[in-house]
């Protein structure tokens, strides 16, 4: 999506496998929607491009088993060889304590 909050379809959205280099590379559909199926477990990074905005990539996904995420990638208006970094930070676990 824009700075807006408009769809931008036709992006180009790579995932990156930071522990092994795996890369995966789609577009996003009508609605701005991309969605990568069966992927190994671990960290990765996403990066997305479209003509007349700044690339952004969103580092520090981490994909445990049974995860469904939605990672929200926001391009703003620019050259495309601008690129904006986003770091996530990991959510903490908390585990129940052993009876």
């Amino acid at each position: 999506m824009d700075d807006q909050g408009a769809a931008i379809a036709d992006a180009d959205v790579t995932i990156t496998s930071v522990d092994t280099g795996y890369t995966r590379s789609m577009k996003s559909g009508s609605d701005g929607a991309y969605n990568f199926q069966d992927l190994p477990l671990g960290s990765y990074r996403i990066q997305a491009t479209h003509s007349g905005f700044k690339s952004e990539t969103q580092t520090g996904i981490v994909l445990h088993v049974a995860d469904s995420l939605v990672i929200n990638v926001s391009l703003k208006v620019g050259a495309v060889n601008e690129t904006i970094t986003v770091e996530a930070s990991p959510s903490p676990w908390k585990l129940p304590a052993a009876t």
